[in-house]
């Protein structure tokens, strides 16, 4: 492994370290603070809402002003200091709303700056840096789990300050890209970098915000559903971590895809792994069934995720691949991520687990969208313009 897929490997691992422990234990820390479920439902919705309203912008500055690691830092320190209100919020509300609000702007970027630091300076490495992240994340949520059995759940909030200190600690490996220079040569003010065409860009928005919001049944009432069907909360834990493996198996592997059509193909095993994934979460009851739809992450999350990125490395230039990343993220994870997840809550109360038919319904559009914009010649790169946006 070079150095630059080791020093985003760490970065990657930081980063979804605090995903590991926040993710699945953040709810029941806001619980034992004596919030209502609506009350914590809001506060669960300020990250994608966050992540569309502040990503674009982010990117822009990362490009053509500060460089990825400068805003990186600035978002990583929001961070911490939302993680140490938290930990000061036992014996006050109004902190923990504070920190909740903080700690969702300071990480809604964190990820998309270092995908598209990954793609610039560690591309032929990306997959094997991105893979210590899901390594960190079942490590971190087995590891904070197997804590609670024995301890108060005040413990987490100690352990995700732990992990907003090791997120500050890691941003230092990023490099810092130099800011894009002026077009005119001068040393004038640095210009926002051009846009890239439309049709690119739109394709690759809508193919991320329709796969990503597929998973909003799931993440939002996966454990619930599972539950209905008399699974224990062992084998639930089990299910989740099936998930994650399928995951870094795609992670291990996915570096030796090198031909052009890699994206497309990634893409296309994203859409119809989804449609197939949903469907028996829709009409099955099984464990086996359960297990082997978890196994479908693989396509669902890590084929969706390197095929969006390899699609826009082909048609963003590096100067502008901030700018990009985190516009997708902000649209694909943020604003379409908070419609599914709206949608879910929705479709579950009323039809429980047929609520994934809707996640199908998002992946089988995915489908029409990959294919139109494979067929759409007016589709061009950006820095060519003679290639469709998916070859």
């Amino acid at each position: 492994m070079d150095r630059a897929t080791l020093r985003h490997g760490v970065v990657f691992a930081g980063i979804f370290g605090f995903v590991g422990v926040s993710m699945p234990f953040w709810p029941t820390l806001l619980a034992s603070r004596g919030l209502s479920a609506s009350t914590i439902g809001v506060l669960l919705a300020l990250g994608p809402w966050l992540r569309f309203g502040i990503n674009a912008r982010v990117g822009v500055m990362a490009d053509t002003r500060w460089g990825a690691r400068s805003v990186f830092m600035v978002f990583a320190s929001l961070l911490l200091v939302g993680g140490a209100l938290l930990l000061a919020s036992h014996a006050a509300m109004w902190l923990l709303v504070a920190a909740a609000l903080i700690m969702a702007i300071g990480f809604s970027p964190l990820a998309s700056l270092a995908d598209a630091s990954a793609l610039i300076h560690a591309r032929d490495g990306y997959a094997r840096a991105r893979l210590w992240g899901s390594i960190a994340f079942i490590a971190c949520s087995l590891g904070l789990g197997h804590w609670l059995e024995s301890h108060d759940v005040d413990s987490v909030a100690m352990a995700i300050l732990l992990a907003t200190i090791v997120i500050v600690v890691a941003g230092l490996l990023l490099p810092n890209t130099p800011a894009t220079s002026s077009p005119t040569g001068d040393d004038g003010p640095p210009r926002s970098p051009p846009r890239t065409p439309l049709p690119p860009l739109l394709g690759v928005c809508l193919l991320a915000g329709l796969l990503n919001s597929s998973h909003a049944v799931l993440y939002g009432f996966g454990t619930l559903h599972w539950r209905s069907l008399g699974i224990s909360n062992g084998l639930i834990g089990l299910l989740w971590t099936v998930g994650v493996l399928a995951e870094i198996v795609i992670f291990m592997f996915a570096d030796r895809l090198k031909h052009g059509s890699a994206a497309r193909w990634l893409l296309w095993t994203a859409c119809i792994g989804g449609l197939l994934r949903w469907s028996l979460l829709a009409f099955t009851t099984a464990f086996a069934w359960q297990v082997a739809a978890q196994l479908l992450h693989g396509a669902t999350f890590a084929c969706a995720h390197l095929g969006i990125l390899r699609r826009l490395s082909h048609i963003v230039a590096p100067g502008n691949m901030a700018s990009a990343v985190t516009k997708v993220s902000g649209l694909g994870g943020g604003l379409a991520m908070g419609v599914g997840s709206l949608l879910a809550g929705v479709a579950f109360e009323e039809f429980a687990g047929q609520s994934y038919l809707l996640a199908a319904a998002a992946s089988f559009a995915a489908c029409v969208v990959l294919w139109s914009f494979s067929r759409d010649p007016s589709a061009h790169n950006s820095e060519s313009g003679n290639s469709q946006l998916l070859k």
